[in-house]
C-alpha cells in the first residue's frame, strides 16, 4: 500500500497547521501506514506531482468545490486514488 496523503488549505495559522499534522500523525500510528499532509496551493502548483503513484489522497476540504475537483484530477493523472473529503465527524473522534 502507498501513502495517504491528506490536502487541506493552508490556514495562515501555524498552530492550525500543528492541527493538521498531528491529525496525521495520529493516523499514521492507527494504521500503520505513512501519512504525509500536503497543502492546496502545492497542487495547484505542482498538480500531479504533488501525489505519487498508489497513493490514497483524502481532502480535508469542503466536500463541494473547484478544489476537490482539482485534488481528484491530480490525483488520476499520477496514478493516485482519490477518496474524497474526511468526513468532520470522523476527524472529530481522533
Amino acid at each position: 500500500m502507498g501513502r495517504i496523503v491528506i490536502v487541506y488549505h493552508e490556514p495562515g495559522d501555524p498552530a492550525s497547521v500543528k492541527l493538521v499534522e498531528d491529525l496525521a500523525s495520529r493516523l499514521e500510528d492507527r494504521l500503520g501506514v505513512r501519512v504525509v499532509t500536503v497543502q492546496m496551493k502545492d497542487v495547484e502548483s505542482r498538480g500531479a506531482k504533488a501525489f505519487n503513484s498508489g497513493d490514497t489522497v483524502v481532502s480535508l476540504l469542503p466536500a463541494r468545490g473547484g478544489h476537490l475537483h482539482t485534488v481528484a484530477e491530480a490525483a488520476k493523472r499520477a496514478g493516485a486514488k482519490h477518496v474524497g473529503p474526511i468526513p468532520p465527524s470522523l476527524t472529530a473522534r481522533l
